[in-house]
């Protein structure tokens, strides 16, 4: 296969960009490895002469991200700090700061008003934010090195002791004009000219994110196409010469650079608008696909961990889609155009998208054409208006309000939303390579039928990746609470014993998702402290759910075994009418992989004592009562159950002080393993034709 459009050779600098962004994915997972060969190969079989290029690139690059990586802020007894950029927050005050050249994030726990210039003398101590601990969940760390930020500060201590100067004032005091002169549409006006969408309604969020939308709400190439068309159109009807067009242009692009406090997409777009008029004033002869690679060289370079950031990739896939779609689809009709582009946007994002919304929509392919029509001669030209012309403010409510009960009654239509998740470097990599060849093949003008055959095997193939899972496994949850996800192979059996605290990031519902698991055969409440049961109305709402067991239907199940798969589950009967909400904690034993696991909730001695006088069983494996506190774990008990093996789900800093180190020492004096989600990270046992593999997701 050899697509004329996509290999040409005035495209060359495109080669680079691909070199580093299979870098890029190969720092995020090791197993796409292997593509870095195979693309060597290919360089140095058909492009040698960019090697030396590509090596001043890699030097270039490298040099950047050693300095980054290595010059650290020192600590320090006090630190002034010059705010940046505030973070809007309702319960305590937060923004980002620079301190002798390094940016930190800053939090204060009182809410005060913070702006941008201001200089700040705080007291307090550095901290580098941790690794994520839950597999797929929202890495904190990686969204703050996607910013230049590398440490936090938590401060009680802070003094304001000057104001400079920042070109980050006209945002600030932009955004408080907006507050006060569009009360009802600033959401959307911030959202569409300060690239700010904190004020959007959650709920509202998460419909547009399910159909697929999200995209059109992000500051990008569309709205500098539109700023770009508006002027030239009122300026040479003002009869401004080319020059002087060119001059406002970009003395505009600037200024809104700004007030978008340099977003991915609109840097990336604002950029591209620069460098292809200087292309074009000095005769360069670089193709678009050349000036997209130098500035994605380019921003590389200004923020080397810039690839963790979604916006950021998804601009230059959708970009990178867009310039070779525009000649691969060359059909006649505007609607025609933008259905194509559309659809060649979609699938080249496609398995990004998935793995964030661990769903597709199918819809999203009309959706796109429809809302980008009504968002780019509607929603978007009206922010502008109703910003300039505050007058306008009830008008352009009542549209939005019309819009949103659009995306309301689109999303209700799930019919053609598949859970599916795509996460596989094979199956990404066949899912690429099958898009390619289709693309090649409508480039040349033949039929697609066997690829795009393949390529939704593929995709039924990440649909159904659950199916074809030959491992059994115990996953203990890294979450405030306590939540255990119980796996038999081949999805003969998925069980979660509690689900962790209310939670906005859904971070036991995410990490279910992301192992291809759409049912729950049962759901078992150990008792009801809200950070055992607090997600329980989200799992429901998420996931076909068999069972549902706790206290209330306990002896329903109680002293009999519940076979689900190749997993059998005892409940044992005692009592459930304490004052104490510990003390009615279930108490049930799992038998996977011919080990005994025993779950105890926050049972206490009480509990335990009960427990013992009762039954008498020897274990393998102990979830540890009550995260580690000194109220559960008694000698007695331990002696009993014997287990060989304990896990202690506990929050890292939890204000309680658990685990309890009287118990971690019993522990270790009974020669008991342990092991702790706050020092590991979620824990998982996973079991391999019965042989024991244990993998920790540890913070650090």
């Amino acid at each position: 296969m050899k697509s004329v459009i996509l290999l040409q050779s005035r495209h060359r600098i495109i080669y680079i960009a691909f070199g580093f962004a299979l870098y890029f994915l190969i720092k995020i997972n090791m197993y796409y490895s292997p593509l870095i060969i195979i693309y060597g190969y290919y360089i140095f079989a058909n492009h040698k002469d960019l090697v030396y290029i590509m090596v001043f690139a890699c030097i270039l690059y490298f040099l950047r991200l050693y300095l980054f990586d290595t010059t650290e802020i020192s600590q320090d007894s006090s630190y002034e700090i010059k705010v940046i950029n505030n973070i809007k927050n309702e319960e305590y005050t937060s923004f980002i700061g620079k301190s002798k050249n390094h940016y930190l994030l800053v939090y204060f726990d009182e809410n005060i008003e913070v702006k941008p210039g201001e200089v700040y003398r705080v007291s307090g101590v550095l901290e580098t934010p941790n690794h994520e601990t839950i597999p797929y969940g929202f890495s904190y760390k990686n969204y703050l090195l996607s910013k230049n930020v590398k440490t936090t500060m938590f401060s009680d201590d802070f003094k304001l002791i000057s104001s400079k100067y920042s070109i980050y004032l006209l945002p600030f005091y932009l955004n408080q004009y907006i507050e006060e002169k569009c009360p009802r549409s600033k959401a959307y006006i911030k959202t569409f000219l300060l690239a700010d969408q904190s004020d959007i309604d959650q709920n509202i969020k998460m419909r547009i994110n399910n159909i697929g939308i999200s995209h059109l709400f992000a500051v990008s190439g569309l709205h500098i196409t539109l700023i770009v068309f508006v002027i030239q159109k009122v300026l040479t009807h003002m009869y401004v010469t080319k020059k002087g067009r060119e001059r406002f242009i970009v003395a505009v692009l600037v200024v809104y650079l700004i007030i978008t406090a340099f977003a991915p997409s609109i840097t990336r777009a604002a950029l591209m608008y620069f460098l292809l008029m200087i292309n074009k004033k000095l005769k360069l002869q670089l193709s678009t696909l050349d000036v997209l690679s130098i500035v994605f060289f380019l921003l590389m370079i200004q923020r080397p961990y810039y690839y963790y950031h979604i916006g950021f990739i998804l601009s230059f896939l959708i970009t990178f889609s867009i310039i070779t779609g525009h000649e691969l689809l060359n059909f006649s009709g505007k609607m025609k155009q933008i259905f194509g582009l559309s659809c060649l946007s979609f699938f080249v994002s496609l398995p990004i998208i998935v793995n964030i919304n661990d769903q597709i929509n199918l819809l999203s392919l009309g959706y796109n054409v429809y809302f980008l029509l009504l968002v780019t001669y509607l929603i978007l030209p009206l922010s502008y208006l109703t910003f300039l012309f505050p007058v306008l403010d009830k008008f352009y409510f009542v549209s939005i309000r019309l819009f949103e009960k659009i995306v309301l009654f689109c999303e209700k239509i799930d019919f053609f939303t598949i859970e599916m998740t795509l996460r596989n470097p094979i199956l990404v990599i066949s899912y690429y390579y099958f898009l390619l060849m289709i693309l090649s093949r409508i480039e040349q003008r033949k039929s697609v039928l066997r690829y795009g055959i393949l390529l939704l095997l593929v995709l039924t193939f990440g649909n159904f990746i659950s199916w074809i899972n030959p491992y059994q496994s115990v996953a203990f949850i890294d979450v405030e609470g306590d939540s255990t996800l119980i796996r038999d192979r081949f999805n003969q059996c998925n069980m979660l014993i509690d689900t962790g605290e209310s939670d906005e990031y859904n971070s036991v519902i995410k990490y279910i998702k992301s192992q291809g698991i759409s049912k729950l055969d049962y759901v078992f409440v150990s008792h009801f402290h809200s950070d055992h049961y607090g997600e329980l109305n989200d799992i429901l709402a998420e996931f076909n759910v068999g069972k549902v067991i706790s206290r209330y239907n306990a002896h329903e199940y109680e002293n009999k075994m519940i076979h689900c798969g190749n997993i059998d589950v005892f409940v044992y009967g005692l009592v459930y009418n304490d004052e104490n909400e510990n003390e009615n904690s279930m108490i049930m034993s799992i038998f996977i992989a011919k080990q005994h696991y025993l779950f105890v909730g926050d049972s206490e001695i009480k509990k335990e004592t009960e427990f013992i006088n009762k039954y008498e069983i020897q274990v393998d494996v102990l979830k540890v009562g009550h995260h580690g506190s000194n109220t559960s774990s008694s000698l007695q008990f331990l002696k009993s159950i014997n287990p060989q093996t304990a896990v202690i789900i506990v929050d890292r800093n939890n204000k309680f002080n658990h685990p309890s180190s009287e118990i971690v020492n019993r522990y270790q004096e009974l020669g008991i393993d342990i092991n702790r989600t706050d020092k590991d990270g979620t824990i998982i046992h996973r079991y391999f034709f019965g042989k024991l593999h244990k993998k920790v997701h540890s913070p650090t």
